[in-house]
């Protein structure tokens, strides 16, 4: 009797389709077609071995026809290169799949490894389905690209010379690669710095598909100081479809400048009536050295002796660098004897870094002080002051005053020579020599050095002003001390918030960049660390920075706090970190605290209901369970609203209808609810109900309906 209903049923079936698609139009037919499809899936290719990529294959029923229709369909399938080729890059695949309407198959295709930076590559799987009533369709598979070229920065060594020159650094790539690729760059002092040896140079690299090579140029500026040799460093930093293999180059200035020549001045001083006093000789090069020199001196009997009129002395004198001259200071004996004018010598013997000029030997006059009046110099401060507005240096006078121990009867003339202390010419004052005459009758002279403004907060700083070359006089206090005071208030330190993807795996590093309001000319530091107050939690998320010290050098108004972001996979909300600020050296913290994002880059997972058959009984009513399932664990939470809707079955007299929301906490992958059906001892089809999902958050749908089937378990009388 069964296999006669079978056959009833199945042929009127056909029959119906005959009939149906007779009667209507070759478009209206089509449309009326079951469908096979299959998703567009991607997978990283790896370095070796395979990985499978794995198509999902599902169908629909023809619409025209209910559940009662043939509901197994058989698919061929076939695999088609793209831009990807078959047997490199992956294994051609070909053969069928049955399932039942409303489920999926799974077709998977082996993917080859490779080193080869190539792109991203692409092949079809197309559907051809073998049963009655549908139609095919063919799907993409995408093959992802793991394969990206090192990019490496050179040295370069070059002769400052005494103009501009330029510093070319090669940056090359390990490999080709079919993808444009960025890179930034920005030079750091190193013994060098800038703008004074060279010039700064920041911006970002970019490597056409195909090219290997670029090159960034750095201006060395040239002098005539000689000077050690100096370096000074280009660094790279966040590639953009690369990686960094050597990430600083070094360019290393090499001096070409002659030694400077040494002199020594002569000077002369009132010998007095006893005791003892110092005669300082001003041992100058001819120009202002970069390198520390040093040179051995000793004196000589003139027309005075040792030690009846001086201290006999030898040694080495050091002139540090960048300072304009050196003192080499003798012990002269006072007595109460009337005598002319008597002389020796201060001979400079070997020196390192510079050579003798023919004015290797100071004389020293001793001045009889019967007669001859004393000449000294006050020390003097002055508050620096600002440029200008229109960009010329601001000056103040620091005005000195030179004073005489009597009037004379005679001229008397005195050398002023401005010499650097830790203010340095002509940065901080202007330099230049001036010889002043005292008229007879006169006391006293002005001599004013011009100080140079800026807007730097600095230490007060000092420069001198050398008294020599007398005449009809003797120097009794041969050296002024001027003093600039600084009126620059300390700058301001901010810190800037930062957002970056977190990455899959390993490590980034969060860069925030610190800033001061202004240059300051002396060394400003703070500590900064990071606290457990924002969402983002450490060593999970983050690499916890306890409180440490980060530097703004001198003229610098950037400096980089680190904090490393640890990669995961995990779909989750953005999560912030706190960076906080303390302990600030010659400077103040306007803003405290900065937030670092980390932004979510993991793609939301999926949800899929399952199919359930069940027998319905013969009375009461049975619980059908659905598990609805995710294609991943989030760390988010995830909702998900259901919903049953009537198939061949009717709520009510066949199943219970039912809604709700299902909630997937974090981690949770599976979730179920049940759906009622109604026993009865009626002879029928099995009959289906659909569960339908809808509305998720933090989440895709990728399969929305759940068939309910419910079995007739009634035998026919």
């Amino acid at each position: 009797m069964k296999p006669l209903k079978f056959v009833v049923k199945h042929l009127m079936t056909i029959c119906a389709i005959v009939l149906f698609l007779s009667a209507a139009s070759p478009a209206q037919a089509f449309s009326r077609l079951g469908r096979v499809y299959a998703n567009n899936p991607y997978v990283t290719e790896s370095n070796s071995g395979t990985v499978n990529l794995n198509f999902t294959v599902s169908g629909y029923p023809p619409s025209s026809f209910d559940g009662t229709f043939d509901r197994s369909v058989t698919v061929d399938y076939t695999t088609n290169d793209v831009t990807a080729t078959a047997g490199t890059d992956y294994t051609s695949t070909s053969g069928s799949v049955t399932f039942m309407t409303g489920t999926h198959a799974t077709v998977s295709v082996p993917i080859k490894g490779d080193t080869t930076t190539e792109g991203n590559e692409t092949f079809t799987l197309k559907l051809t389905p073998s049963t009655f009533g549908f139609i095919g369709s063919s799907a993409t598979g995408t093959i992802v690209d793991d394969d990206a070229p090192l990019i490496s920065i050179g040295n370069v060594n070059l002769v400052e010379g005494n103009g501009t020159t330029n510093a070319t650094f090669n940056v090359t790539l390990s490999g080709t690669s079919p993808a444009s690729i960025t890179v930034n760059y920005a030079t750091a002092d190193g013994t060098a710095t800038q703008p004074a040896d060279y010039t700064s140079a920041s911006g970002t690299l970019t490597f056409a598909p195909g090219e290997t090579a670029q090159s960034i140029t750095v201006p060395i500026v040239g002098d005539a100081s000689d000077e050690a040799t100096e370096t000074f460093f280009v660094n790279l930093s966040a590639p953009v479809n690369a990686f960094i293999n050597k990430s600083q180059g070094i360019g290393t200035i090499t001096d070409d400048d002659v030694a400077p020549t040494l002199s020594i001045n002569n000077v002369s001083i009132s010998e007095g009536n006893s005791g003892q006093k110092n005669l300082s000789f001003a041992v100058t090069p001819s120009i202002v050295s970069g390198k520390v020199i040093t040179v051995k001196y000793a004196t000589a009997d003139g027309t005075a002796k040792q030690p009846a009129d001086y201290t006999a002395a030898s040694g080495t004198l050091t002139i540090p660098a960048n300072q304009a001259s050196g003192l080499i200071t003798i012990p002269i004996q006072g007595d109460a004897l009337d005598e002319s004018n008597e002389t020796f010598f201060v001979n400079l013997g070997q020196a390192t870094n510079a050579t003798l000029s023919a004015s290797a030997q100071g004389i020293g006059t001793i001045l009889d002080d019967d007669n001859a009046p004393l000449i000294s110099i006050n020390d003097v401060s002055v508050v620096e002051g600002n440029p200008p507005s229109n960009g010329a240096p601001g000056t103040a006078d620091a005005t000195f005053t030179l004073t005489l121990s009597a009037i004379s009867g005679q001229s008397v003339t005195v050398s002023a020579i401005p010499a650097n202390g830790t203010a340095r010419a002509p940065f901080d004052y202007t330099s230049g020599g001036k010889t002043l005459t005292f008229a007879p009758g006169e006391n006293s002279k002005t001599f004013s050095v011009p100080v140079v403004g800026d807007t730097l907060n600095e230490d007060a700083e000092n420069f001198y002003v050398l008294l020599s070359s007398p005449v009809n006089s003797v120097i009794t206090r041969g050296r002024g001390v001027g003093t600039i005071n600084d009126d620059d208030s300390a700058p301001s330190i901010t810190i800037e918030d930062l957002s970056m993807g977190e990455g899959n795996s390993g490590q980034r590093t969060a860069v925030l960049r610190l800033h001061l309001s202004s240059p300051s000319g002396k060394l400003v530091k703070v500590s900064y660390n990071t606290d457990t107050s924002g969402t983002a939690k450490s060593s999970d998320d983050y690499d916890a920075v306890p409180t440490t010290q980060i530097a703004f050098a001198t003229g610098q108004t950037v400096a980089l706090a680190r904090v490393l972001i640890n990669g995961d996979t995990l779909d989750e909300a953005d999560e912030t970190f706190k960076v906080n600020l303390s302990g600030a050296v010659n400077a103040s913290i306007v803003d405290n605290q900065a937030i670092g994002t980390i932004l979510n880059d993991d793609r939301a997972p999926a949800l899929l209901i399952t199919d359930v058959n069940a027998t319905e009984g013969n009375s009461g009513a049975r619980n059908i369970v659905f598990i609805v399932s995710l294609s991943a664990i989030s760390g988010q939470t995830i909702t998900v609203n259901y919903a049953t809707a009537n198939g061949t079955a009717q709520s009510g007299s066949d199943y219970v209808a039912k809604s709700g929301t299902l909630t997937f906490g974090p981690g949770q992958i599976n979730n179920t609810f049940s759906v009622s059906i109604n026993g009865d001892t009626q002879v029928e089809q099995d009959e289906l109900f659909y569960v339908l999902l809808s509305g998720a958050t933090n989440a895709t749908i990728a399969k929305a309906r759940g068939t309910g089937t419910i079995l007739n378990d009634d035998a026919s009388g």
